[in-house]
């Protein structure tokens, strides 16, 4: 048996290389990403047949969860994870989206509630167990609804403005609290907060107008807002009334429009434009005098071109941007000009073309084109030796890989080899290049072999080939022949 054994080992180091890598999965068009309980979920969308589907980063594991749903590309959205139960919504025969919920099985993959009205259930927010949401019951228009997963639990939390709706947006958290943005009766639109109950649901009352952007950080929110006197500028609230302030006026001439709210291990960072230097980055403690430009990359930027993507991984803000020199690039902060530098020019003949950052378990992963081999899949530690193309998936032009999720260990995508389009997986910081990790876990051992008999040998094959290793092992643990 062992001599048998070692051929099927040998075989398995030979084969597995011809496999080895970002793994093609399936054929199929993923949207809303979304990791429950270690499994990827998304919809295909396949305007014939839309469907849920889950996979575990290997062919076997890539497998349909529920279709039937209205044949149209649109008709399911929103995946979001709710304490390991997948929430989204889904289009009725009416044309209209109800709250569907699955445990990952077939069966249990069921309308949660049939809501009144055209119901377009959006911006989906988990909150301590419960899943928040704006709804349009036709009677109260678009307003805020939660549910616990069940139809007596789906109900609505307030009717905010009784003259059409007060289309609640801008979705955060604090202190186990929703913060949203909505209309009230005079159609002013304000933050509000909610504990979940109807009289907990309250507008926070403030010199400020049309906030937008809310952005937790610390134990305060911020938001883009307008004032009379200052423009559209930074503003924070705690909750209450005299907590709800102007930051800072950063564009006394005109509006500084603030954008791009990201927390940095509680420093807030953002995107902003002042008359002398147009659009930069900045940051904030969330005082006047802690609330600075960090450098003014593109001196005289005359163009406004805007720092993007701006990402926290481990502490540090990578971001695009434009000096004037070397084109649309990656770039690095810690928050001091000195430590506000360009990671690595990519593409010295051009921009690169930098998108879709993600932290990928303390490693930057994103997308970029370096002149020569087009938009593939990149990773950085923030160094420039570090910076490096993950793979040239496709030698004859551009992956594209778009829609990067981590599920533990791996990283999923949709991209193209030329050949195959669709889902992709592949390992994520793996300490070493293994060419026989077939399931990605950053690991060679017989769950590999396994995964390979699978491929290559019938079902009755590799049921003897699992029974074989398994003997083998125990034998293994105790020394027997």
């Amino acid at each position: 048996m062992k001599k048998y054994l070692f051929i099927c080992m040998l075989v398995f180091n030979l084969v597995s290389n011809l496999l080895a890598g970002p793994l093609f999965l399936k054929n199929l068009n993923p949207r809303y990403l979304m990791e429950v309980n270690g499994t990827l979920f998304f919809v295909d969308y396949d305007p014939q047949n839309p469907a849920i589907w889950k996979s575990d980063g290997t062919k076997q594991g890539t497998v349909l969860v529920k279709d039937g749903f209205l044949a149209t590309s649109l008709s399911i959205g929103n995946l979001i994870n709710v304490n390991g139960t997948l929430f989204f919504w889904a289009l009725n025969d009416s044309f209209s989206s109800e709250l569907w919920k699955s445990d990952g099985t077939t069966s249990g993959t069921v309308l949660v509630s049939y809501l009144p009205g055209r119901s377009l259930p959006d911006s989906f927010l988990n909150i301590d167990q419960t899943l928040y949401f704006n709804s349009d019951d036709y009677s109260g228009g678009t307003e805020l609804w939660k549910s616990d997963g069940t139809q007596q639990g789906t109900v609505i939390v307030k009717d905010i403005c009784l003259f059409g709706g007060s289309f609640p947006f801008d979705f955060a958290e604090l202190n186990g609290n929703l913060f949203f943005t909505a209309d009230d009766d005079s159609l002013v639109r304000k933050i509000w907060k909610s504990d979940g109950t109807e009289s907990g649901t309250t507008m926070i009352e403030a010199e400020y107008h049309m906030p937008q952007s809310l952005s937790k950080v610390g134990n305060v929110i911020y938001f883009q807002a307008s004032d009379i006197s200052y423009g559209i500028e930074l503003f924070k609230t705690d909750g209450t009334q005299a907590g709800t302030v102007l930051v800072k006026d950063v564009n006394p001439q005109a509006s500084s429009l603030p954008a791009s709210l990201t927390d940095v291990n509680g420093v807030l960072f953002f995107v902003a434009t002042t008359e002398p230097n147009g659009r930069e980055l900045w940051k904030s403690d969330g005082t006047q005098q802690g609330t600075v430009m960090v450098k003014d990359i593109y001196p005289s930027n005359a163009q406004n071109i805007s720092p993007q993507f701006l990402t926290n991984v481990k502490g540090t803000l990578f971001f695009s941007a434009n000096d004037g020199i070397h084109g649309q690039e990656l770039w690095k902060s810690n928050g001091t000009a000195q430590g506000t530098a360009m990671v690595k020019d990519i593409n010295p003949s051009n921009d690169s073309e930098i998108a879709n950052l993600i932290d990928v378990n303390g490693i930057l992963y994103f997308t970029a084109n370096d002149g020569t081999n087009g938009t593939e899949l990149w990773k950085s530690d923030g160094t420039e030796a570090g910076t490096v193309m993950v793979q040239n998936l496709n030698p004859a032009g551009s992956s594209n890989p778009q829609y990067l999720t981590v599920v533990g260990s791996k990283i999923f995508y949709y991209a193209t080899d030329g050949a195959n389009t669709g889902l992709w997986a592949d390992a994520a910081n793996c300490t070493q290049n293994l060419e026989s990790d077939l399931n990605l876990d950053c690991r060679v051992n017989f769950k590999d072999l396994n995964l390979l008999a699978c491929e290559w040998m019938n079902p009755a094959d590799y049921e003897d080939l699992g029974l074989m290793v398994s003997q083998w092992l125990d034998c293994s643990l105790q020394n027997c022949d």
